[in-house]
């Protein structure tokens, strides 16, 4: 059975840049799916899909942006996480002009997906976790490379500058960061290469 990947983010993380990183490895063949991992049979059925390495090695990967994409504990032993957040600033901004969210629907988004990313962080010691600031200082890629025993690097590529105008409320935005700097914490204090 290959490998299978996830990046487990929210909206608005940069999500997108990591991504094309990865897939643009020979060894890592990225797909969507609207598909809910409730079971490792699922999995099973992913790692079967068509991919551009057909030795055993090859790695499948997808994203998990929602909580309810992933909702089988026993499917977290088969696979492979990488963990990516963004400070919520930003994130909160891009929820609100590229996903359709009013201002405190995309803070109800951001704390629950926060609190999801960390439950399922317990669940994988040994698991990658990034911050977006990784991503900007291109020190994401050795760490993946070890994580996912890579023999080609990655090659990163330049993250592009969110220069976007805050129109969302201070006091969502103080919410969002204290929910942030909360989980950020709880996550550097798992066992999780950082």
């Amino acid at each position: 059975m290959k490998t299978l990947l996830f990046i487990a983010s929210h909206y608005g993380s940069g999500y997108e840049y990591l991504y094309k990183v990865l897939d643009s490895h020979p060894k890592i063949q990225g797909f969507t799916t609207k598909v809910c991992f409730s079971h490792p049979d699922v999995v099973i059925n992913a790692s079967t899909m068509p991919h551009k390495d057909r030795t055993s090695t090859a790695i499948h990967m997808t994203v998990l942006l929602k909580n309810e994409s992933l909702t089988s504990k026993a499917v977290c032993k088969f696979c492979k996480f990488i963990y990516l957040i963004r400070p919520p600033t930003l994130a909160l901004n891009i929820m609100v002009r590229e996903n359709g969210y009013g201002p405190q629907q995309a803070l109800n988004y951001y704390m629950f997906r926060l609190r999801r990313l960390a439950q399922l962080a317990k669940l994988t010691p040994g698991a990658v976790f990034l911050t977006y600031d990784n991503l900007v200082r291109n020190e994401e890629c050795k760490l993946i490379e070890q994580y996912l025993n890579l023999k080609t690097a990655l090659e990163p590529r330049l993250v592009p500058f969110d220069d976007i105008e805050n129109i969302i409320h201070a006091s969502i935005v103080d919410k969002g960061q204290e929910v942030y700097e909360k989980y950020l914490k709880y996550m550097n204090s798992l066992d999780l290469p950082f």
